[in-house]
């Protein structure tokens, strides 16, 4: 019989695919820790008989072994009835994909101390399709389901570990010693693609105080839509929307330069894309939006497919005619760790065994490439 809290799963649709349960298996295994994770298919959370071993999800999550759980589309905006509270960043972004069990606390404070966050946890509310007999709120036994959202971590971090840094010297008011820290500063960043992956996206460049996030989507109106939501979210960073992806082409602010002229700074260092790889095709892609940047910058390429998208050849084009230029490249399954690093730790209080997790994702990676030869 399974442990209280042992039983970890995706909440998902198609997610056969899934590296989740590789991923966080290898960590449960690496510390002896009895836990399990597995899939949890559905195209409909609110089904009564959504799995052959499993009932309605309300009395899935109520089930004392159920320790946690990942959320991917087309869930992640539809599990929120099923939850008590979600953070700040669940909130902005609009989505869940991690759910953490509350029982004495720890979980709230670790969801507090994700940096860059009000400290305010929120209430949900009950929707029609998740009364209390469906979310099983009779059987919880004062365990709160808390709602938040590591795509951003992983994704900000992923771009901190990548992105050219300056470094300034600061002085310990203790010893006088100085030491090195490093200093990011993002002028501008640009967000390709306008759906959950890209609100997850802007928010953490929000959270990385770039000066301006431009937004580019095949439709005007729903990347326009995505800054209307985030215009009121975001405060030290302004959002523009764009209608191609030619820098030179973009309204970008004045500053006013030493010498009291204007001047503009057309230079963008982070970007993301967030569309499916055959989305943009080579001729979409202007030589500008990586040669501009003249320190380099990173790219962050959520696409799996194909190996080299129309992206990365620009961003290698930009970095061999230029050294000083250099594009550091991250792919998605990159992003797919950071964020489940933040999940292992959240689930279960313990330092994520990096190293464990990506060799046991690389090494499933290579047998089904191997198995698909």
């Amino acid at each position: 019989m399974a442990s209280d809290g042992s039983i970890f799963c995706l909440f998902g649709s198609n997610v056969s695919y899934s590296l989740s349960p590789t991923i966080h298996n290898a960590g449960f295994q690496h510390y002896g820790l009895p836990y399990s994770y597995s899939l949890f298919d559905t195209p409909d959370l609110t089904g009564k008989q959504v799995q052959d071993d499993h009932n309605n999800v309300g009395e899935f999550l109520a089930r004392n072994e159920f320790g946690g759980a990942s959320v991917t589309v087309p869930h992640k905006l539809a599990i929120i009835p099923f939850l008590d509270e979600i953070t700040p960043a669940a909130k902005a972004i609009g989505a869940v994909n991690t759910i953490v069990v509350d029982k004495h606390d720890d979980a709230t404070k670790a969801l507090d101390q994700q940096p860059e966050q009000s400290t305010t946890i929120i209430r949900t509310t009950s929707s029609s399709s998740s009364s209390g007999s469906d979310r099983g709120d009779d059987r919880r036994n004062n365990r709160k389901l808390l709602g938040d959202n590591t795509d951003w971590t992983g994704i900000t971090n992923c771009i901190l570990q990548n992105i050219p840094t300056t470094t300034t010297t600061n002085s310990s008011s203790n010893d006088n010693a100085r030491k090195q820290e490093p200093a990011v500063v993002i002028k501008a960043g640009l967000v390709i693609g306008a759906g959950g992956a890209g609100r997850a996206a802007v928010y953490a460049l929000a959270q990385l105080r770039t000066g301006v996030i431009f937004i580019y989507n095949r439709t005007r109106q729903k990347a326009e839509e995505l800054k209307a939501e985030f215009d009121h979210v975001v405060r030290e960073s302004r959002i523009v929307v764009v209608d191609s992806l030619d820098v030179t082409a973009w309204p970008w602010p004045t500053t006013t330069g030493a010498d009291g002229g204007q001047l503009q700074q057309r230079e963008v260092t982070v970007v993301i894309g967030n569309v499916p790889g055959d989305a943009l095709s080579a001729h979409h892609v202007p030589g500008s939006l990586f040669a501009n940047a003249t320190g380099g910058g990173v790219l962050i390429e959520m696409a799996y497919k194909p190996d080299v998208t129309p992206l990365m050849q620009a961003a290698a084009a930009s970095s061999s005619s230029s050294r000083s230029s250099a594009w550091q490249v991250v792919r998605g399954t990159d992003v797919l760790l950071e964020q489940g690093y933040k999940q292992f730790e959240l689930w279960t209080g313990l330092p994520a065994p990096r190293d464990v997790m990506k060799a046991a994702l690389q090494q499933e990676v290579v047998r089904r490439e191997r198995a698909a030869s």
